[in-house]
């Protein structure tokens, strides 16, 4: 999620930029509500609670996809709720990720470049396929 100011000169709303990992983008417009762009049947919503502030994105068939307050995808829900795919970063890097079995894997960075990547023992399948979007 990137924020998008308003630009008052050229009479354009202020929102949020979702870029998925396939190049694909949509504009929610507003700040504290949001109105999903056309041909979009999702919802986005912000929550602050503590100080810390996220958004969610909702589709009909109940999946969920969460953002931290700088934009980084850090939890995928199912629409049951029973699998989820957790996100962990470190000034902007992604440093862990929690598969839906619980296992973790873990990345390293070194002069922004990825040096190594473990993954946790007992994992019951490969490495997880879901991306962050």
């Amino acid at each position: 999620m990137i924020d998008i100011p308003a630009d008052v000169a050229n009479s354009l709303p202020a929102g949020k930029l979702r870029v998925r990992g396939d190049g694909t983008w949509s504009f929610y417009q507003g700040t504290s509500s949001f109105t999903s762009p056309e041909m979009d049947n999702g919802t986005l919503s912000k929550a602050t609670a503590g100080g810390v502030t996220t958004y969610t994105y909702s589709t009909p068939d109940g999946q969920s996809v969460t953002f931290n307050g700088s934009g980084y995808e850090t939890q995928w829900s199912s629409a049951d709720g029973k699998e989820t795919l957790q996100y962990r970063y470190s000034g902007g890097d992604l440093t862990g990720m929690t598969a839906i079995d619980g296992a973790l894997a873990t990345f390293s960075y070194s002069g922004g470049l990825l040096q190594t990547s473990a993954r946790s023992t007992g994992m019951s399948s490969p490495w997880p396929t879901r991306a962050p979007t």
